[in-house]
């Protein structure tokens, strides 16, 4: 791929404190996806050493869910970035709403799933 014409990154730490082995943790970014006639996108997630991606191809327009699945063991720390890079053919720059995607950690505990659940055996 060639390199974008645009992009936005984002990251943060996630520190645990609480959770065990065998818990999952599902960090979601969220959002819409509009590519015009000559342009496309790419969403990439990574953390915990896993990486999604998504490509979005020129034409589109959709309501964006990428869902990146770690271990939640405890008193671990996670490294997590989300990239956006846009595409234009023909020089025209694509031009970024302003905001940022929403990073929301949720735990998912076997009970529910919240951005403040607690797991406990």
């Amino acid at each position: 791929m060639t390199e974008p014409d645009a992009t936005r990154s984002f990251s943060m730490t996630l520190p645990l404190t609480d959770g065990a082995n065998g818990e999952t943790l599902r960090v979601h970014a969220q959002g819409f996806a509009f590519t015009q006639d000559g342009a496309t996108a790419r969403l990439t997630l990574r953390g915990g050493g896993r990486v999604t991606v998504k490509d979005i191809p020129t034409g589109t327009e959709l309501d964006l869910l990428q869902t990146l699945e770690l271990p939640a063991s405890p008193a671990t720390t996670h490294q997590l970035s989300a990239d956006i890079e846009l595409h234009q053919r023909g020089g025209r720059l694509p031009v970024f709403r302003k905001g940022a995607p929403a990073f929301r950690p949720e735990v998912d505990c076997g009970r529910g799933v919240g951005a403040a659940a607690r797991c406990r055996p």
